[in-house]
């Protein structure tokens, strides 16, 4: 038929084309492939494509969405690797790096490799989702401290007071427990009763635990 037809041209036109070109036309003729449903050899054409330039970012992602329809978990993330190293923009990189970090977190178990992605994405993007990420990949890594502190980041970025509060109280208290009072303290500082009483609880001084009491009691009494 007429796509069949066309997957020739795309085909003969490939072969006579410069590398650029060529990939371009190798992931037309791969798509045309994928309607006539000869995944197969879609998946041919798109690994021809990426030979042929490997900067070219349309084939890796074809590549990775390929991966991750196959489980491929391996292949998914030795390919979004190769994503993150192109010259992309800073949301792009990001998001890849968290991709990355997912990956490494839930499927390939590996904790270190995952909280190092998840970094690489916050530092990108200073993204609450890419903080939780973080701090749930520490977390698995057996990082408790690191975790913690990745809660409070996560605090920072959000515009919502009211969860930045929660989140930065949580990674506060953590911070209590491992025996880090001042690095509580400083996830303490909102004006909400919570991060009062958490100022009260690591203030240095008895000055500043009766002043951070005082400013607690005052809130409580507000309607």
């Amino acid at each position: 038929g007429t796509k069949r037809a066309r997957t020739k041209l795309l085909r003969e036109l490939a072969l006579r084309s410069d590398d650029k070109g060529k990939a371009g036309l190798l992931l037309a003729a791969s798509e045309m492939e994928m309607q006539l449903g000869e995944a197969g050899e879609a998946r041919s054409l798109t690994r021809a494509a990426h030979e042929t330039d490997p900067l070219n970012l349309l084939a890796l992602r074809s590549m990775r969405r390929d991966a991750f329809s196959q489980g491929d978990w391996g292949e998914a993330e030795a390919l979004l690797q190769k994503e993150i190293a192109l010259p992309l923009s800073e949301i792009d990189r990001g998001a890849a790096a968290m991709l990355l970090a997912e990956v490494r977190l839930a499927q390939t178990h590996d904790y270190s490799g995952a909280a190092e992605a998840a970094a690489m994405a916050f530092e990108a993007t200073k993204s609450p989702t890419a903080a939780i990420l973080l701090a749930l990949a520490r977390r698995a890594d057996g990082d408790r401290e690191g975790s913690a502190e990745a809660l409070g980041l996560a605090g920072g970025e959000l515009e919502d007071s009211g969860l930045r509060s929660v989140l930065r109280g949580i990674a506060g208290r953590s911070m209590e427990r491992r025996n880090s009072p001042l690095e509580a303290a400083e996830l303490y500082n909102g004006e909400d009763i919570p991060s009062l009483l958490g100022r009260a609880r690591t203030a240095p001084t008895a000055h500043t635990r009766r002043d951070a009491l005082a400013m607690a009691s005052i809130q409580a009494e507000s309607p």
